[in-house]
């Protein structure tokens, strides 16, 4: 389908509708001692190196009930960050993964 002015261009409702569709790998940290979502965050940004490991963080939130979500790109890379949570700091914080 050829788009209004040419060009090959995508009109945006194309591109919302791909952008939607996009696969989203999640897991949520939680305290074990019942910290602050912004302690949760301040302990992985301290304990945690994306980099080292080798995985991309797209998102990092918190949420009201004292959780912060982690968005990642593949499945892998969130299993990676679990275990690597889980390693460093498996006494204070628990990860649950998301299935989608």
């Amino acid at each position: 389908m050829d788009t209004p002015g040419g060009g090959g261009r995508k009109l945006f409702s194309e591109v919302l509708a791909n952008g939607c569709n996009a696969k989203r790998f999640t897991m949520t940290v939680t305290s074990k001692d019942n910290q602050t979502s912004e302690k949760i965050k301040q302990i992985l940004k301290t304990s945690i190196n994306p980099t080292a490991i080798k995985v991309g963080i797209n998102a990092l939130k918190t949420l009201r009930n004292g959780r912060v979500l982690i968005e990642t790109n593949t499945k892998e890379e969130l299993e990676t960050l679990g275990k690597d949570i889980n390693d460093k700091c498996g006494d204070r914080l628990e990860t649950h993964t998301h299935t989608n």
